[in-house]
């Protein structure tokens, strides 16, 4: 059983390619179909969003002295190196109302992002094959989390809707439909990649 993780920070799941399903997000699916070491490398391309920098978590240290809770609003607009070459360029908005004093108290990580890719490469686990991802147009993260008065008290969701053109190594290419939400009050997600249906639990 093949795994993969979106937003790894923040997604405690695995992902499972099972049967087929129908396009749903707003790209388009198209060409060959990608086998199952490319379906791999795909989704790992998808992950690399996966560590923003600001988000915070119930391990960071309080602020010293009483402080006013601040909202915390950061604008992303940076590139990152994908592993095997080409880059992916990160935008948009992270927000958070959790008081960084009193993070027991709860509050809700606000997500408005999109993931341009440009020429991003990456190998599946076994390194057995590269594929070369493209946006076609992008792909977007949104939703909500919100954080009760213990760490496992969750709600809200998060969707990553889109499209990628990709080609590999091996010579197949094609283009992709992405449409999958992951839910922080079931811990379970659903969708569908490049006509494959996703299951996260």
């Amino acid at each position: 059983m093949r795994k993969f993780r979106f937003l790894p920070l923040l997604v405690a799941g695995a992902f499972v390619v099972g049967a087929c399903s129908d396009d749903n997000g707003t790209g388009t699916t198209a060409g060959d179909t990608p086998t199952a070491a490319e379906q791999d490398a795909l989704l790992e391309v998808l992950a690399l969003v996966g560590a923003l920098p600001g988000v915070g978590s119930f391990d960071s240290p309080a602020a010293a002295g009483p402080q006013a809770a601040p909202q915390v609003d950061i604008d992303y607009n940076y590139s990152d190196s994908c592993p095997e070459g080409g880059s992916v360029n990160v935008t948009g908005k992270y927000s958070s109302d959790i008081d960084p004093n009193n993070p027991t108290a709860g509050g809700t990580y606000s997500f408005d992002i999109t993931q341009d890719f440009n020429g991003c490469k990456s190998a599946d686990t076994d390194n057995t094959v590269i594929v070369t991802v493209d946006g076609d147009p992008n792909v977007k993260i949104s939703g909500d989390i919100t954080i009760g008065s213990s760490q496992l008290d969750f709600s809200g969701s998060l969707s990553w809707k889109g499209g990628i053109k990709w080609s590999s190594d091996a010579g197949s290419s094609g283009t992709c439909a992405i449409d999958v939400t992951y839910n922080f009050g079931t811990f379970t997600g659903s969708g569908s990649v490049c006509g494959e249906s996703i299951t996260l639990d």
